[in-house]
């Protein structure tokens, strides 16, 4: 049963960071179709508002991802210091995050609910629903809680760290 949580946890992370990379990619391809909108003096309305939604979804998407990955920037400088209270330090944080990650999802969700049953149009000229945008928010947030949970029952339990988020020193739990 840990098992298929693990591998399912690990696809969820990967699904994400997939979505991130896909916003990316979106969001480069819609820069280049604005520069070259410009040189043949074409008018595409909205590609800036389209842009800015990717990168977004990108921001949030990538959350659980990378901290799957250990590619969140951490200050070690109290960690490394703390000896036996590492382990309390690391839990405390973690925590912390978890609790402010959890409030944030659960408010965004509830933003685009709202969002979606007022009908709420974008305000430039793409004239987008804004649940849509809202929707890559509130599901990277969700993922980015879940990956903080996952990380803090891991320290809290004395596993094995799931990845590299925690630094190789610190698998000495």
């Amino acid at each position: 049963m840990t098992v298929f949580i693990r591998n399912a946890l690990t696809r969820l992370y990967l699904f994400s960071g997939g979505c991130a990379a896909f916003s990316l990619f979106s969001l480069l391809f819609l820069v280049i179709v604005q520069m070259s909108s410009r040189w043949f003096e074409l008018d595409f309305p909205g590609l800036s508002n389209y842009a800015g939604y990717c990168l977004g979804s990108a921001s949030f998407f990538g959350l659980g991802y990378a901290l799957n990955h250990g590619s969140h920037i951490r200050v070690t400088l109290i960690v490394s210091h703390s000896g036996e209270f590492r382990k309390f330090i690391e839990v405390t944080a973690v925590g912390v995050s978890m609790v402010i990650a959890g409030w944030f999802a659960v408010h965004a969700v509830i933003n685009n609910i709202n969002s979606f049953e007022l009908g709420e149009l974008s305000q430039g000229q793409d004239v987008t629903p804004i649940w849509i945008p809202q929707l890559a928010m509130s599901l990277g947030a969700i993922v980015f809680f879940i990956s903080l949970l996952d990380l803090f029952l891991c320290l809290l339990l004395s596993r094995a760290i799931f990845s590299t988020a925690l630094t190789t020193d610190n698998k000495e739990f």
